[in-house]
Order: structure tokens, then sequence, then C-alpha cells
């Protein structure tokens, strides 16, 4: 992370777990699966979404 970032990150106020912000990592996953589902793309990946990014890009 840049400097910038973690001295904003340092001003930041903590969970009494000490996180910036409380959730773990498995939260994140299983949102973005329920997403997925709810769309009918149970089969997408983050690289699927990259490689589109840059095809639109170029």
């Amino acid at each position: 992370m840049s400097s910038r970032v973690v001295s904003i990150l340092a001003k930041e106020p903590r969970h009494i777990s000490g996180r910036v912000y409380p959730i773990h990592s498995d939260s994140i996953t299983q949102a973005r699966d329920r997403v997925y589902k709810k769309a009918g793309t149970e089969d997408l990946r983050f690289h699927n979404l990259r490689h589109e990014a840059t095809n639109r890009l170029c």
C-alpha cells in the first residue's frame, strides 16, 4: 500500500477486533457467490471480468 493509504487507514476508527472494517474475506466471497447465482452466472470469475474490461478498453 502507498504511504498515503497507510496514513488514511491509521486515522480510521477501529473495531474492537482491531480491524478498520470488521468483516471476513469469506463474507465477501459468499456475497459475490449469491449475486452470481441470482444473476444466473454462477461460473463467472474475477478473471472473466478483468478480461472483459481489458477488451473494452482496447
